[in-house]
C-alpha cells in the first residue's frame, strides 16, 4: 500500500521476484534500478537499451511496453554474478570494485560501471577469486529472467 492505495496483492515471493512498481520493489529488500528505453526490433525479440548495462535482449512476450517507451530495469543484488574473467554471456558488463563488506556467509559488493553514476549493489556467497581491494576489475553478469521491467516513474 502507498498513500492508502493498494499497489500489489501477491505472495511474498511474487512481491519480491516480480514487483509491479518501483515502490513495491523497494519495499522488500534492495534493488538496483537502471533507466532504459524499449527497442522492439522484430516479431519475437526486443531489447532495452539501459544506462550502464547496455543492450538487454528479451522475448517480446515479456516486454509489454511499446517501442521507444522509457522504462526502469530492476535487478536484485543477488541476481548478479561476479567474476574476474569475462563471462561467456551477452548479459555482462565490466566494472571495478568500489567497496566490499564481509557479512559472514555473504559479502556485499558495490561495483562502479561506465554509464552509471551510482555503484551497482551485488550480494553473493564468498568467491575465493574475488578480491576485496578497491579498484579490482570485475565482471557483472546476469540471466535474462533476473530482469524486471517496470514503468518509468
Amino acid at each position: 500500500m502507498s498513500a492508502g492505495k493498494v499497489l500489489q496483492v501477491d505472495t511474498p515471493a511474487g512481491l519480491y521476484e516480480k514487483p509491479c512498481s518501483r515502490k513495491v520493489a523497494s519495499f522488500i529488500g534492495n534493488m538496483n534500478f537502471f533507466r532504459g528505453t524499449v527497442r522492439r526490433n522484430g516479431a519475437a525479440m526486443g531489447a532495452i537499451e539501459t544506462e550502464g548495462l547496455g543492450h538487454i535482449s528479451m522475448p517480446l512476450d515479456q516486454l509489454a511496453h511499446a517501442d521507444g517507451t522509457e522504462v526502469q530495469v530492476a535487478l536484485r543484488p543477488e541476481k548478479f554474478t561476479l567474476s574476474t574473467d569475462k563471462p561467456e554471456t551477452a548479459h555482462a558488463v565490466a566494472g571495478k570494485l568500489d567497496t566490499a563488506a564481509y557479512l559472514g556467509e555473504r559479502s556485499h559488493y558495490y561495483i562502479t560501471i561506465d554509464g552509471r553514476a551510482e555503484p551497482v549493489a551485488v550480494s553473493s556467497a564468498h568467491l575465493g577469486q574475488v578480491a576485496h581491494a578497491a579498484g579490482t576489475p570485475l565482471w557483472l553478469s546476469w540471466t535474462p529472467d533476473a530482469v524486471v521491467v517496470l514503468d518509468a516513474e
